[in-house]
């Protein structure tokens, strides 16, 4: 079990545990408005050098770990993050059901704020996608058994749709289906198989266009009546984090002086459908 120092504020109008440091000094004290400590025989001064985030010679990094959890009793779905400060910090997510995250470059500074989406972890190609939990659903979108296929290439494959429907109304590819997304093949013996990301798609929707080589491992040939769907990048999309609560960690690495105000979380309530 790793050692750290808990802090106690005595205020009496307000007293209680404010906090938990990674440095573990030998003795502590407070004088004439400063903190001292001992380590290793010699004594230092806090909150007085120009590097921060350095204790003891040893740069380490400042973590806030809280929770957002109004309204327990409710799903719901996280959206986006902000931070109240004069500079961004990354961020780590986890709820009941999903982890997510926020790179410090993801944040964008808007009416002296930073305002960045959640990234749910993203899983590739070859993972798999279909787990129990059907909130991860949502990046799916099914388009039809293919009338034909096309190998044009080892690195363009044309999956060709009938422009017709069997009951006669005509094909229409849905908006939800865009370049960039992995296209995945279902039959009775390759059940959800990945096929390859969309390179393009033709202007009626009929033909669309994927490179196998970028999936893994590689795909089996897709035959005349395979039913195809996609799945989009869950980061990419910002579909947010599904749970009853929001638990995040922030993190600062600078050495400058740094100040956090703030957090909040922009969430909606989850209406499952059925």
């Amino acid at each position: 079990m790793a050692n750290y120092t808990l802090t106690y504020d005595s205020d009496q109008r307000n007293p209680g545990w404010i906090s938990f440091y990674s440095y573990f000094p030998e003795k502590i004290l407070g004088m004439n408005n400063f903190l001292y400590t001992f380590k290793d025989g010699q004594l230092y001064r806090h909150n007085v050098n120009a590097t921060r985030n350095r204790y003891y010679d040893v740069n380490y990094d400042s973590q806030v770990t809280s929770v957002v959890n109004q309204r327990p009793l409710v799903n719901k779905v996280f959206k986006t993050f902000y931070l109240e400060s004069d500079s961004p910090w990354s961020c780590e997510f986890t709820t009941d059901k999903i982890d997510g995250f926020i790179d410090v470059l993801d944040f964008e500074l808007k009416e002296s704020d930073y305002f960045a989406y959640i990234r749910t972890d993203d899983v590739e190609a070859a993972s798999p996608y279909f787990e129990p939990q059907n909130f991860q659903l949502r990046n799916i979108t099914g388009i039809n058994i293919i009338d034909s296929f096309n190998p044009v290439s080892a690195v363009e494959w044309q999956l060709i749709f009938a422009a017709t429907l069997p009951n006669g109304t005509p094909f229409e590819l849905s908006s939800y289906v865009n370049v960039g997304d992995v296209i995945y093949n279902q039959n009775a013996t390759t059940p959800n198989t990945p096929v390859g990301i969309i390179t393009a798609i033709n202007t009626a929707g009929t033909i669309i266009t994927v490179d196998p080589t970028t999936v893994t491992p590689a795909p089996s040939t897709p035959v005349a009546g395979d039913f195809m769907f996609n799945v989009k990048n869950s980061v990419k999309e910002s579909n947010g984090l599904l749970g009853h609560y929001l638990q995040f960690t922030i993190t600062n690495s600078d050495t400058t002086a740094v100040e956090l105000f703030a957090v909040a979380s922009d969430a909606m309530d989850s209406y499952p459908i059925g």
